[in-house]
């Protein structure tokens, strides 16, 4: 009996007599030249992504100069989560990384990879959420700015009063901003070097980091060669470093002085 139509990460596709054996990683993605920013997040508020495939991408000229390739990385993947939080969303990574480079934490006062009296949660305390929420959301085009929804996730604490510590503690819920990275869990699936139950947090994996390592390896700037990027998580086991995934597509950890490449993140939503 011939297949005419395709489930796929919970979307229904008409393919005729066709039969399509592409997943999401080996899809390249169409350009939606037809659809406004505002005309997606309308999308969300209906929760008909009919046409809408993860990979499906949008040309984005930052202020800055820069042109970024934006896909969608998954589509209601968190939605429900939160004490209800988060509704019909579109969550969006870019292809490649910006061509600046950032430190994941250049303040080595507030404890390396730690959270501060503060802040707990070592992400939210470091330079990178910093600089995220501030120069690059700065740079975004404002008809992008005008549809963009925060992103809320369970945000692993690392923090105590009587020293630096190597793991993290608890978790807590939190907003990461408009503009974000994601975590281990979200590219990889699973927890590898963050810290066991505390570095998952809620997270599951973007549908478009599975079954493949095409989106891990990005490149620096649109098209560039491949670099390393990094994660929202802390090392594991220890106080002075944080993850990336690397120019090769591994996880490894890296000095959180050092200067790494981000991914562009964000979220549209109803």
């Amino acid at each position: 009996m011939a297949i005419t139509k395709l489930a796929l990460n919970g979307v229904e596709y008409e393919i005729g007599n066709r039969v399509v054996t592409e997943g999401p990683q080996l899809y390249e993605g169409r350009e939606l030249t037809e659809y406004s920013w505002a005309q997606l997040k309308e999308k969300c508020a209906t929760g008909n992504y009919s046409d809408l495939r993860i990979g499906d991408y949008k040309i984005l000229d930052l202020t800055s100069g820069e042109q970024v390739k934006a896909q969608i990385a998954g589509i209601d993947t968190y939605r429900g989560t939160y004490n209800g939080l988060v509704g019909h969303h579109i969550d969006w990574i870019s292809k490649d990384c910006l061509s600046t480079s950032y430190p994941w934490n250049d303040d080595t006062s507030s404890g390396m990879n730690n959270g501060t009296a503060e802040e707990n949660k070592p992400y939210i305390a470091s330079t990178l959420y910093q600089k995220l929420t501030t120069d690059v959301y700065d740079i975004l085009p404002s008809d992008l700015k005008s549809n963009l929804k925060e992103k809320f996730v369970l945000c692993e604490n690392r923090y105590s009063g009587d020293g630096v510590i190597s793991d993290s503690t608890k978790g807590s819920i939190v907003s990461v901003g408009y503009v974000w990275i994601p975590s281990e869990y979200e590219v990889f699936g699973s927890i590898i070097l963050g810290t066991n139950k505390w570095s998952a947090g809620g997270a599951v994996q973007y549908p478009i980091f599975s079954g493949s390592w095409s989106h891990r390896l990005k490149g620096i700037g649109n098209n560039g060669s491949a670099g390393d990027w990094w994660l929202m998580n802390p090392m594991g086991g220890a106080f002075n470093s944080s993850l990336v995934v690397s120019k090769d597509g591994f996880v490894d950890n890296i000095s959180v002085s050092e200067n790494k490449y981000i991914p562009l993140c964000f979220r549209i939503a109803e």
